[in-house]
């Protein structure tokens, strides 16, 4: 069945993933056998039956947070209620107490459930990313990371070492690799690989870093797909931006080591935005985490579609060959036309693209390989101008996918984009009374010359930064000493040479 497990580690993590999963749900038919769809689901959902006899049918993913990261958790009980802790996979569950009142979108969701009128539902009051989950979860997904609560200043999780020290207490204490992961793989008939969705500049990092090591143990073959995600870092004291820096450094040197490809990914700012061509069709509100990890859910969402097809598939194995057929081209970077803007007279030129992985940069100089995806573009609608900054058609290192659904917006993305889109996502002269319901999408998924100024950047904001000053990186069984912190520097200083151009050959 070709299947994928998905990883999601942490607070960001879990917000991307959810929109995810909510953009998984709305693909669906529910009985309507007359409505084709043009994804196999069972790459990324598993079927399964309840301790009541109810047939199943959940994502195939583990989600870890800190205890009172999981909000109300209330999109499973209806499914897995009254399970006994001690069965196996298909009727386990970790038991999580519900952390807090549900959100009004829940009741909502439960109103509707029960035959009930749906009500508007204020969705930017939101304060975990389960107040806005469509999907019902295995309850053994759900995994708290037991030595943390969130936000508890005598134990803070934003070092790097502090993760992976987490790892490491935390299987002690759970064993959820050795039963929960190994059960889900197990049962898996044609294992593609992992996609893992994580935090880069806090603890999470080192989290994800222990967790791989134990894949690679197990698989060392499989291909891993790690999406490291990073915050605003302009807010915030200078320690605590020094911490983010050093965070992901780490993470973009341990984590692109022990995945296939490591995609770096920044959450928009209004600048980047507006810089992108954009700026006339999405108003996000930076500030908020539901907002910018809808973005990044949506690009994630569309690169990884190829994979997910019914016919004409991309397997995960010739994507990762597709972008790194070098063997030393690991880090790969995402940018996106979300959405692709489509009026009257076609597609606007010059093409608007969000870059999400190297911000700020210009139309990089080398790209070694490309993946392009275009989602809901009518076919009577020419691309060419769109297609003029990217690779020929017919060159081997570049793949074109072209997918008849456009990118659904359930009720739970947010409504940040212009009153000038129409409900089917085209631009409009006049404003529209009704937000759209779906976007035509493009994104572009490569392997290119721009990552060495990324890696740059982030090398110099380290070098102010000396292991004396940060003894937090030092302490526990994980703790990092000067050497293993110069080490990590020269090695994204041979990151920087690999994707430098060399300008003798340019």
């Amino acid at each position: 069945m070709r299947e994928i497990v998905t990883l999601q580690l942490g607070p960001v993590a879990n917000y991307v993933g959810t929109h995810y999963w909510n953009t998984q749900e709305a693909y669906f038919n529910y009985g309507d056998a007359d409505l084709p769809t043009e994804f196999d689901h069972d790459v990324l959902f598993r079927a399964g039956i309840s301790s009541s006899g109810i047939e199943t049918y959940t994502p195939r993913a583990l989600m870890y947070d800190l205890k009172g990261g999981f909000g109300s958790l209330q999109k499973y009980n209806k499914l897995f209620s009254g399970m006994d802790s001690q069965v196996e996979w298909d009727q386990g569950v970790n038991t999580i107490a519900s952390e807090s009142s549900k959100h009004p979108y829940q009741e909502r969701l439960d109103a509707l459930d029960e035959g009930g009128d749906a009500m508007e539902v204020d969705l930017d009051k939101i304060s975990s990313w389960s107040d806005f989950n469509r999907v019902y979860h295995h309850p053994r997904a759900m995994n708290p990371i037991v030595t943390h609560q969130v936000d508890d200043p005598l134990s803070p999780f934003d070092t790097y070492t502090a993760g992976r020290q987490a790892y490491s207490d935390n299987e002690k204490e759970t064993e959820i690799f050795e039963d929960a992961f190994r059960s889900m793989v197990e049962e898996c008939d044609q294992l593609q690989g992992f996609q893992l969705f994580t935090g880069a500049d806090d603890a999470f990092g080192g989290f994800a870093e222990g967790l791989l090591d134990d894949i690679r143990d197990e698989f060392s073959k499989s291909i891993i797909l790690t999406f490291g995600m990073m915050t605003d870092t302009s807010t915030g004291n200078e320690r605590w931006q020094q911490k983010k820096a050093l965070n992901h450094v780490f993470s973009m040197t341990r984590l692109s080591s022990l995945s296939s490809i490591y995609v770096p990914l920044y959450s928009p700012t209004p600048n980047r935005i507006q810089s992108s061509g954009l700026g006339s069709y999405l108003h996000p509100n930076c500030q908020s985490l539901y907002h910018t990890s809808a973005i990044l859910s949506a690009s994630i969402e569309t690169v990884t579609t190829p994979y997910r097809l019914k016919k004409n598939t991309t397997k995960l194995g010739d994507l990762e060959g597709l972008l790194n057929w070098r063997r030393d081209t690991k880090l790969a970077g995402i940018s996106v036309s979300l959405p692709l803007p489509i009026s009257d007279r076609g597609v606007v030129d010059p093409l608007p693209l969000l870059d999400l992985s190297t911000p700020g940069s210009r139309k990089a100089e080398e790209v070694y390989g490309e993946s392009i995806v275009v989602r809901g573009c009518p076919q009577t609608t020419s691309l060419d101008q769109a297609f003029k900054s990217f690779k020929e058609e017919d060159h081997p290192l570049q793949s074109r996918t072209f997918v008849d659904t456009a990118y659904p917006l359930p009720d739970s993305y947010p409504r940040f984009f212009s009153h000038h889109i129409t409900p089917n996502g085209r631009l409009s002269n006049t404003r529209q009374n009704d937000p759209p319901v779906s976007l035509p999408v493009l994104t572009h998924f490569s392997t290119n010359s721009n990552m060495a100024r990324t890696l740059q950047t982030q090398l110099n904001h380290t070098k102010a930064a000396s292991m004396n000053e940060y003894f937090e990186y030092a302490e526990g069984d994980y703790g990092l000493s000067r050497e293993e912190y110069l080490e990590t520097k020269e090695e994204m200083m041979n990151l920087i040479d690999v994707y430098s151009v060399d300008e003798s050959l340019a």
